[in-house]
């Protein structure tokens, strides 16, 4: 992490946009999602259960998300993701696939990171 020069807090670098979900892309969503109010655990770039619940209760307080928070990665789960990515302006294409955990979802999800991830960097100064 390095200090936002604006003096808003820390920020990350941007992530590849590669589809791999590596553990910097975690990382950050797991970041993200603490930011967020969703997950509470330590920042480690390792995407457990525990990760898996704060996606599932934002995409729930989005009302994407219906069922029980599990911590499972199932077709509700991305389903949800579907229409989150959809939301902040990352839809997929008619017939793309999945190719869960690396593939088309997951580049959405890092653009998605890349541009509201550095947001809430430098609008949260304690982020990290």
């Amino acid at each position: 992490m390095a200090q936002d020069p604006g003096g808003g807090g820390v920020f990350h670098p941007k992530i590849s946009v590669d589809g791999g979900f590596g553990s910097y892309t975690k990382e950050v969503w797991q970041r993200d999602l603490r930011v967020r109010g969703f997950y509470t655990r330590q920042i480690d770039g390792s995407f457990g259960p525990e990760s898996w619940k704060a996606v599932q209760r934002w995409l729930k307080s989005m009302g994407y998300y219906s069922r029980n928070i599990d911590g499972s990665v199932g077709d509700y789960t991305i389903l949800g993701l579907f229409k989150a990515v959809a939301k902040y302006g990352y839809p997929m294409e008619p017939g793309s696939g999945v190719f869960w955990p690396n593939g088309d979802l997951t580049v959405r999800i890092q653009r998605y990171l890349n541009k509201y991830g550095n947001y809430l960097a430098s609008v949260y100064p304690k982020w990290s």
